[in-house]
Formats: C-alpha cells, structure tokens, sequence
C-alpha cells in the first residue's frame, strides 16, 4: 500500500510540473514586468497566492521543483514583487527567498549566489531605509 502511494504521489507530481505548475508561474512571470510598471491590486493579490503555492512546494516538492525552478529561472521573477507598493506582495516574495535559503540546499544556494539573486532583496531594504516596520522585522 505504502508502494502504491508513493508511485501514485510521484505520477502526481511530475503530471503537475509538466501540465500544471507553467499556468500557474505564468502569472507570476508574465505578470512581473506589469507589476514593475504599475501596481495593480488584483495582479498583486494573484501574485500572492501563486508566491505562497510556489512556497509551499519549496518545502513539499523538493526534486520536482527544484528542477522547475532552475530550468525556468524562477526565483528571479518571484523577486520582482519586491519593488511593489504593496507590503503583502513584498513579504511574500521575501518568505518564498526565505524558505528556499532555509533548506540549506547546496543546489539553492548555488543558484541564488551565481544569479545574483540576493541584489533585488539588499535594494527592497535599503529603499526602506532605516524606518522600523514589518518589512524590516522580516
């Protein structure tokens, strides 16, 4: 039974990074260029449910997903809420930063450092300056 299930999780998985995972990035990844220009609610709000998705599968989709995310690079397009107006959308994308780096995956930590990825975080904090709120205590 335990086989089963196992088997049963995996065609799951690789059905929904294959078919599934590029509708749902898709908005964060097409959207990213609109949410640079302009700072549309409803956009920031689908960014956010697709951050915490993408968040959660740092955690419970390790292999899976850390394929999908260096093959479409895209933890740079999830650091891009981080110049939004919105304070939700920037805490998301910090928490989603934040559980890939706490995996302490060699792999991660590889990609994160050759892309320069920790640059979009380092200007989100010195843009906010030395004013005490939640994006600091984050």
């Amino acid at each position: 039974l335990a086989t089963f299930q196992r088997t049963e999780r995996s065609e799951f998985l690789t059905f929904f990074y294959k078919h599934t995972i590029n509708r749902i990035t898709g908005q964060l990844i097409n959207g990213a260029k609109l949410l640079e220009n302009q700072d549309v609610e409803e956009l920031a709000n689908i960014h956010l449910l697709v951050l915490d998705l993408l968040t959660f599968c740092v955690e419970h989709h390790s292999y899976h997903f850390r394929d999908y995310v260096f093959s479409n690079d895209l933890l740079r397009h999830a650091l891009v809420p981080l110049t939004s107006r919105h304070t939700f959308i920037v805490l998301a994308s910090l928490r989603f930063l934040r559980k890939m780096v706490g995996l302490k995956d060699e792999l991660y930590n590889r990609y994160i450092i050759q892309g320069n990825l920790l640059e979009p975080l380092v200007k989100c904090y010195l843009r906010n300056g030395s004013r005490y709120n939640v994006l600091n205590s984050a």
